[in-house]
């Protein structure tokens, strides 16, 4: 009975850092021509270093003739379709962007201020779109100048890979509010409402993820049953047959 309730107490108190920073994998997209990294991968997020538009005129060092880079609105659309592309090597698109930083130059056309309104017009052919709904969290603020002569706007983004795999959630025999995560101790089994990281092969410990209001479902082996199909808690056999239902209807993920 004890090294049931053990498990159970490890499931409410784990904490969530343990599962998800410690396991999290770093891997940097560099070539050896750039002082930084294009991008870096930290688990399933990706952090696109700021990019800069191409120029629309390229410049001629031998005369000394400065780079043409258009206005505002030119300079978004071709900074976004750089972004684009960098995500699409990666296996992502616009729709994966959660958070955008925006670095803005004042035109000298408009007095030195800023042009937020033709940034705006690139921006909304991408991001709120029929076809592209999604929208990131934004911060767009006006700096004294960028790193390239002429350039007036440099733009980063991270992106986050969708976590594949099985979802917890409906079955034909469980409730939405019952959906979440088989917890199987040695003497008792648990239905917590967490969405599970990992459960060894044995049953007896686990890493999750706490739920966002982080309070714990419990119910005892009678109504895991019966949520299993099974007509009694005698009617389920050994532990390891209501194991198996409970992975077969979804309230299980190994």
């Amino acid at each position: 009975m004890w090294n049931g309730l053990r498990v159970a107490v490890l499931i409410v108190f784990l904490p969530p850092v343990f599962a998800t920073t410690s396991s999290a994998q770093v891997r940097h997209i560099q070539n050896e021509r750039s002082p930084i990294a294009t991008a870096v991968w930290a688990g399933t997020t990706l952090y696109l270093s700021g990019q800069l538009p191409n120029p629309t005129t390229p410049g001629d060092a031998a005369s000394g003739k400065a780079a043409v880079y258009g206005d505002t609105q030119q300079q978004s659309e071709s900074a976004l379709q750089k972004i684009e592309a960098l995500l699409k090597e990666q296996g992502l698109g616009f729709s994966n962007v959660v958070m955008m930083h925006v670095y803005l130059v004042g035109d000298p056309k408009m007095g030195g201020r800023m042009d937020f309104a033709g940034m705006m017009a690139s921006y909304t052919k991408h991001f709120g779109t029929k076809e592209q709904p999604n929208k990131p969290a934004r911060t767009t603020v006006q700096v004294a100048a960028l790193a390239t002569p002429g350039a007036l706007v440099e733009i980063e983004v991270i992106a986050v890979r969708p976590r594949t795999g099985r979802r917890l959630g409906r079955s034909r025999n469980v409730r939405p509010a019952d959906s979440g995560l088989l917890a199987l101790g040695r003497s008792r089994l648990r239905l917590t409402a967490f969405r599970p990281i990992l459960l060894h092969p044995n049953g007896h410990s686990l890493a999750h993820r706490r739920r966002h209001d982080g309070a714990p479902t419990h119910l005892g082996r009678a109504a895991i049953a019966k949520r299993c199909g099974f007509a009694s808690r005698s009617a389920c056999g050994a532990s390891e047959q209501l194991r198996k239902r409970a992975t077969d209807r979804g309230l299980l993920e190994l």
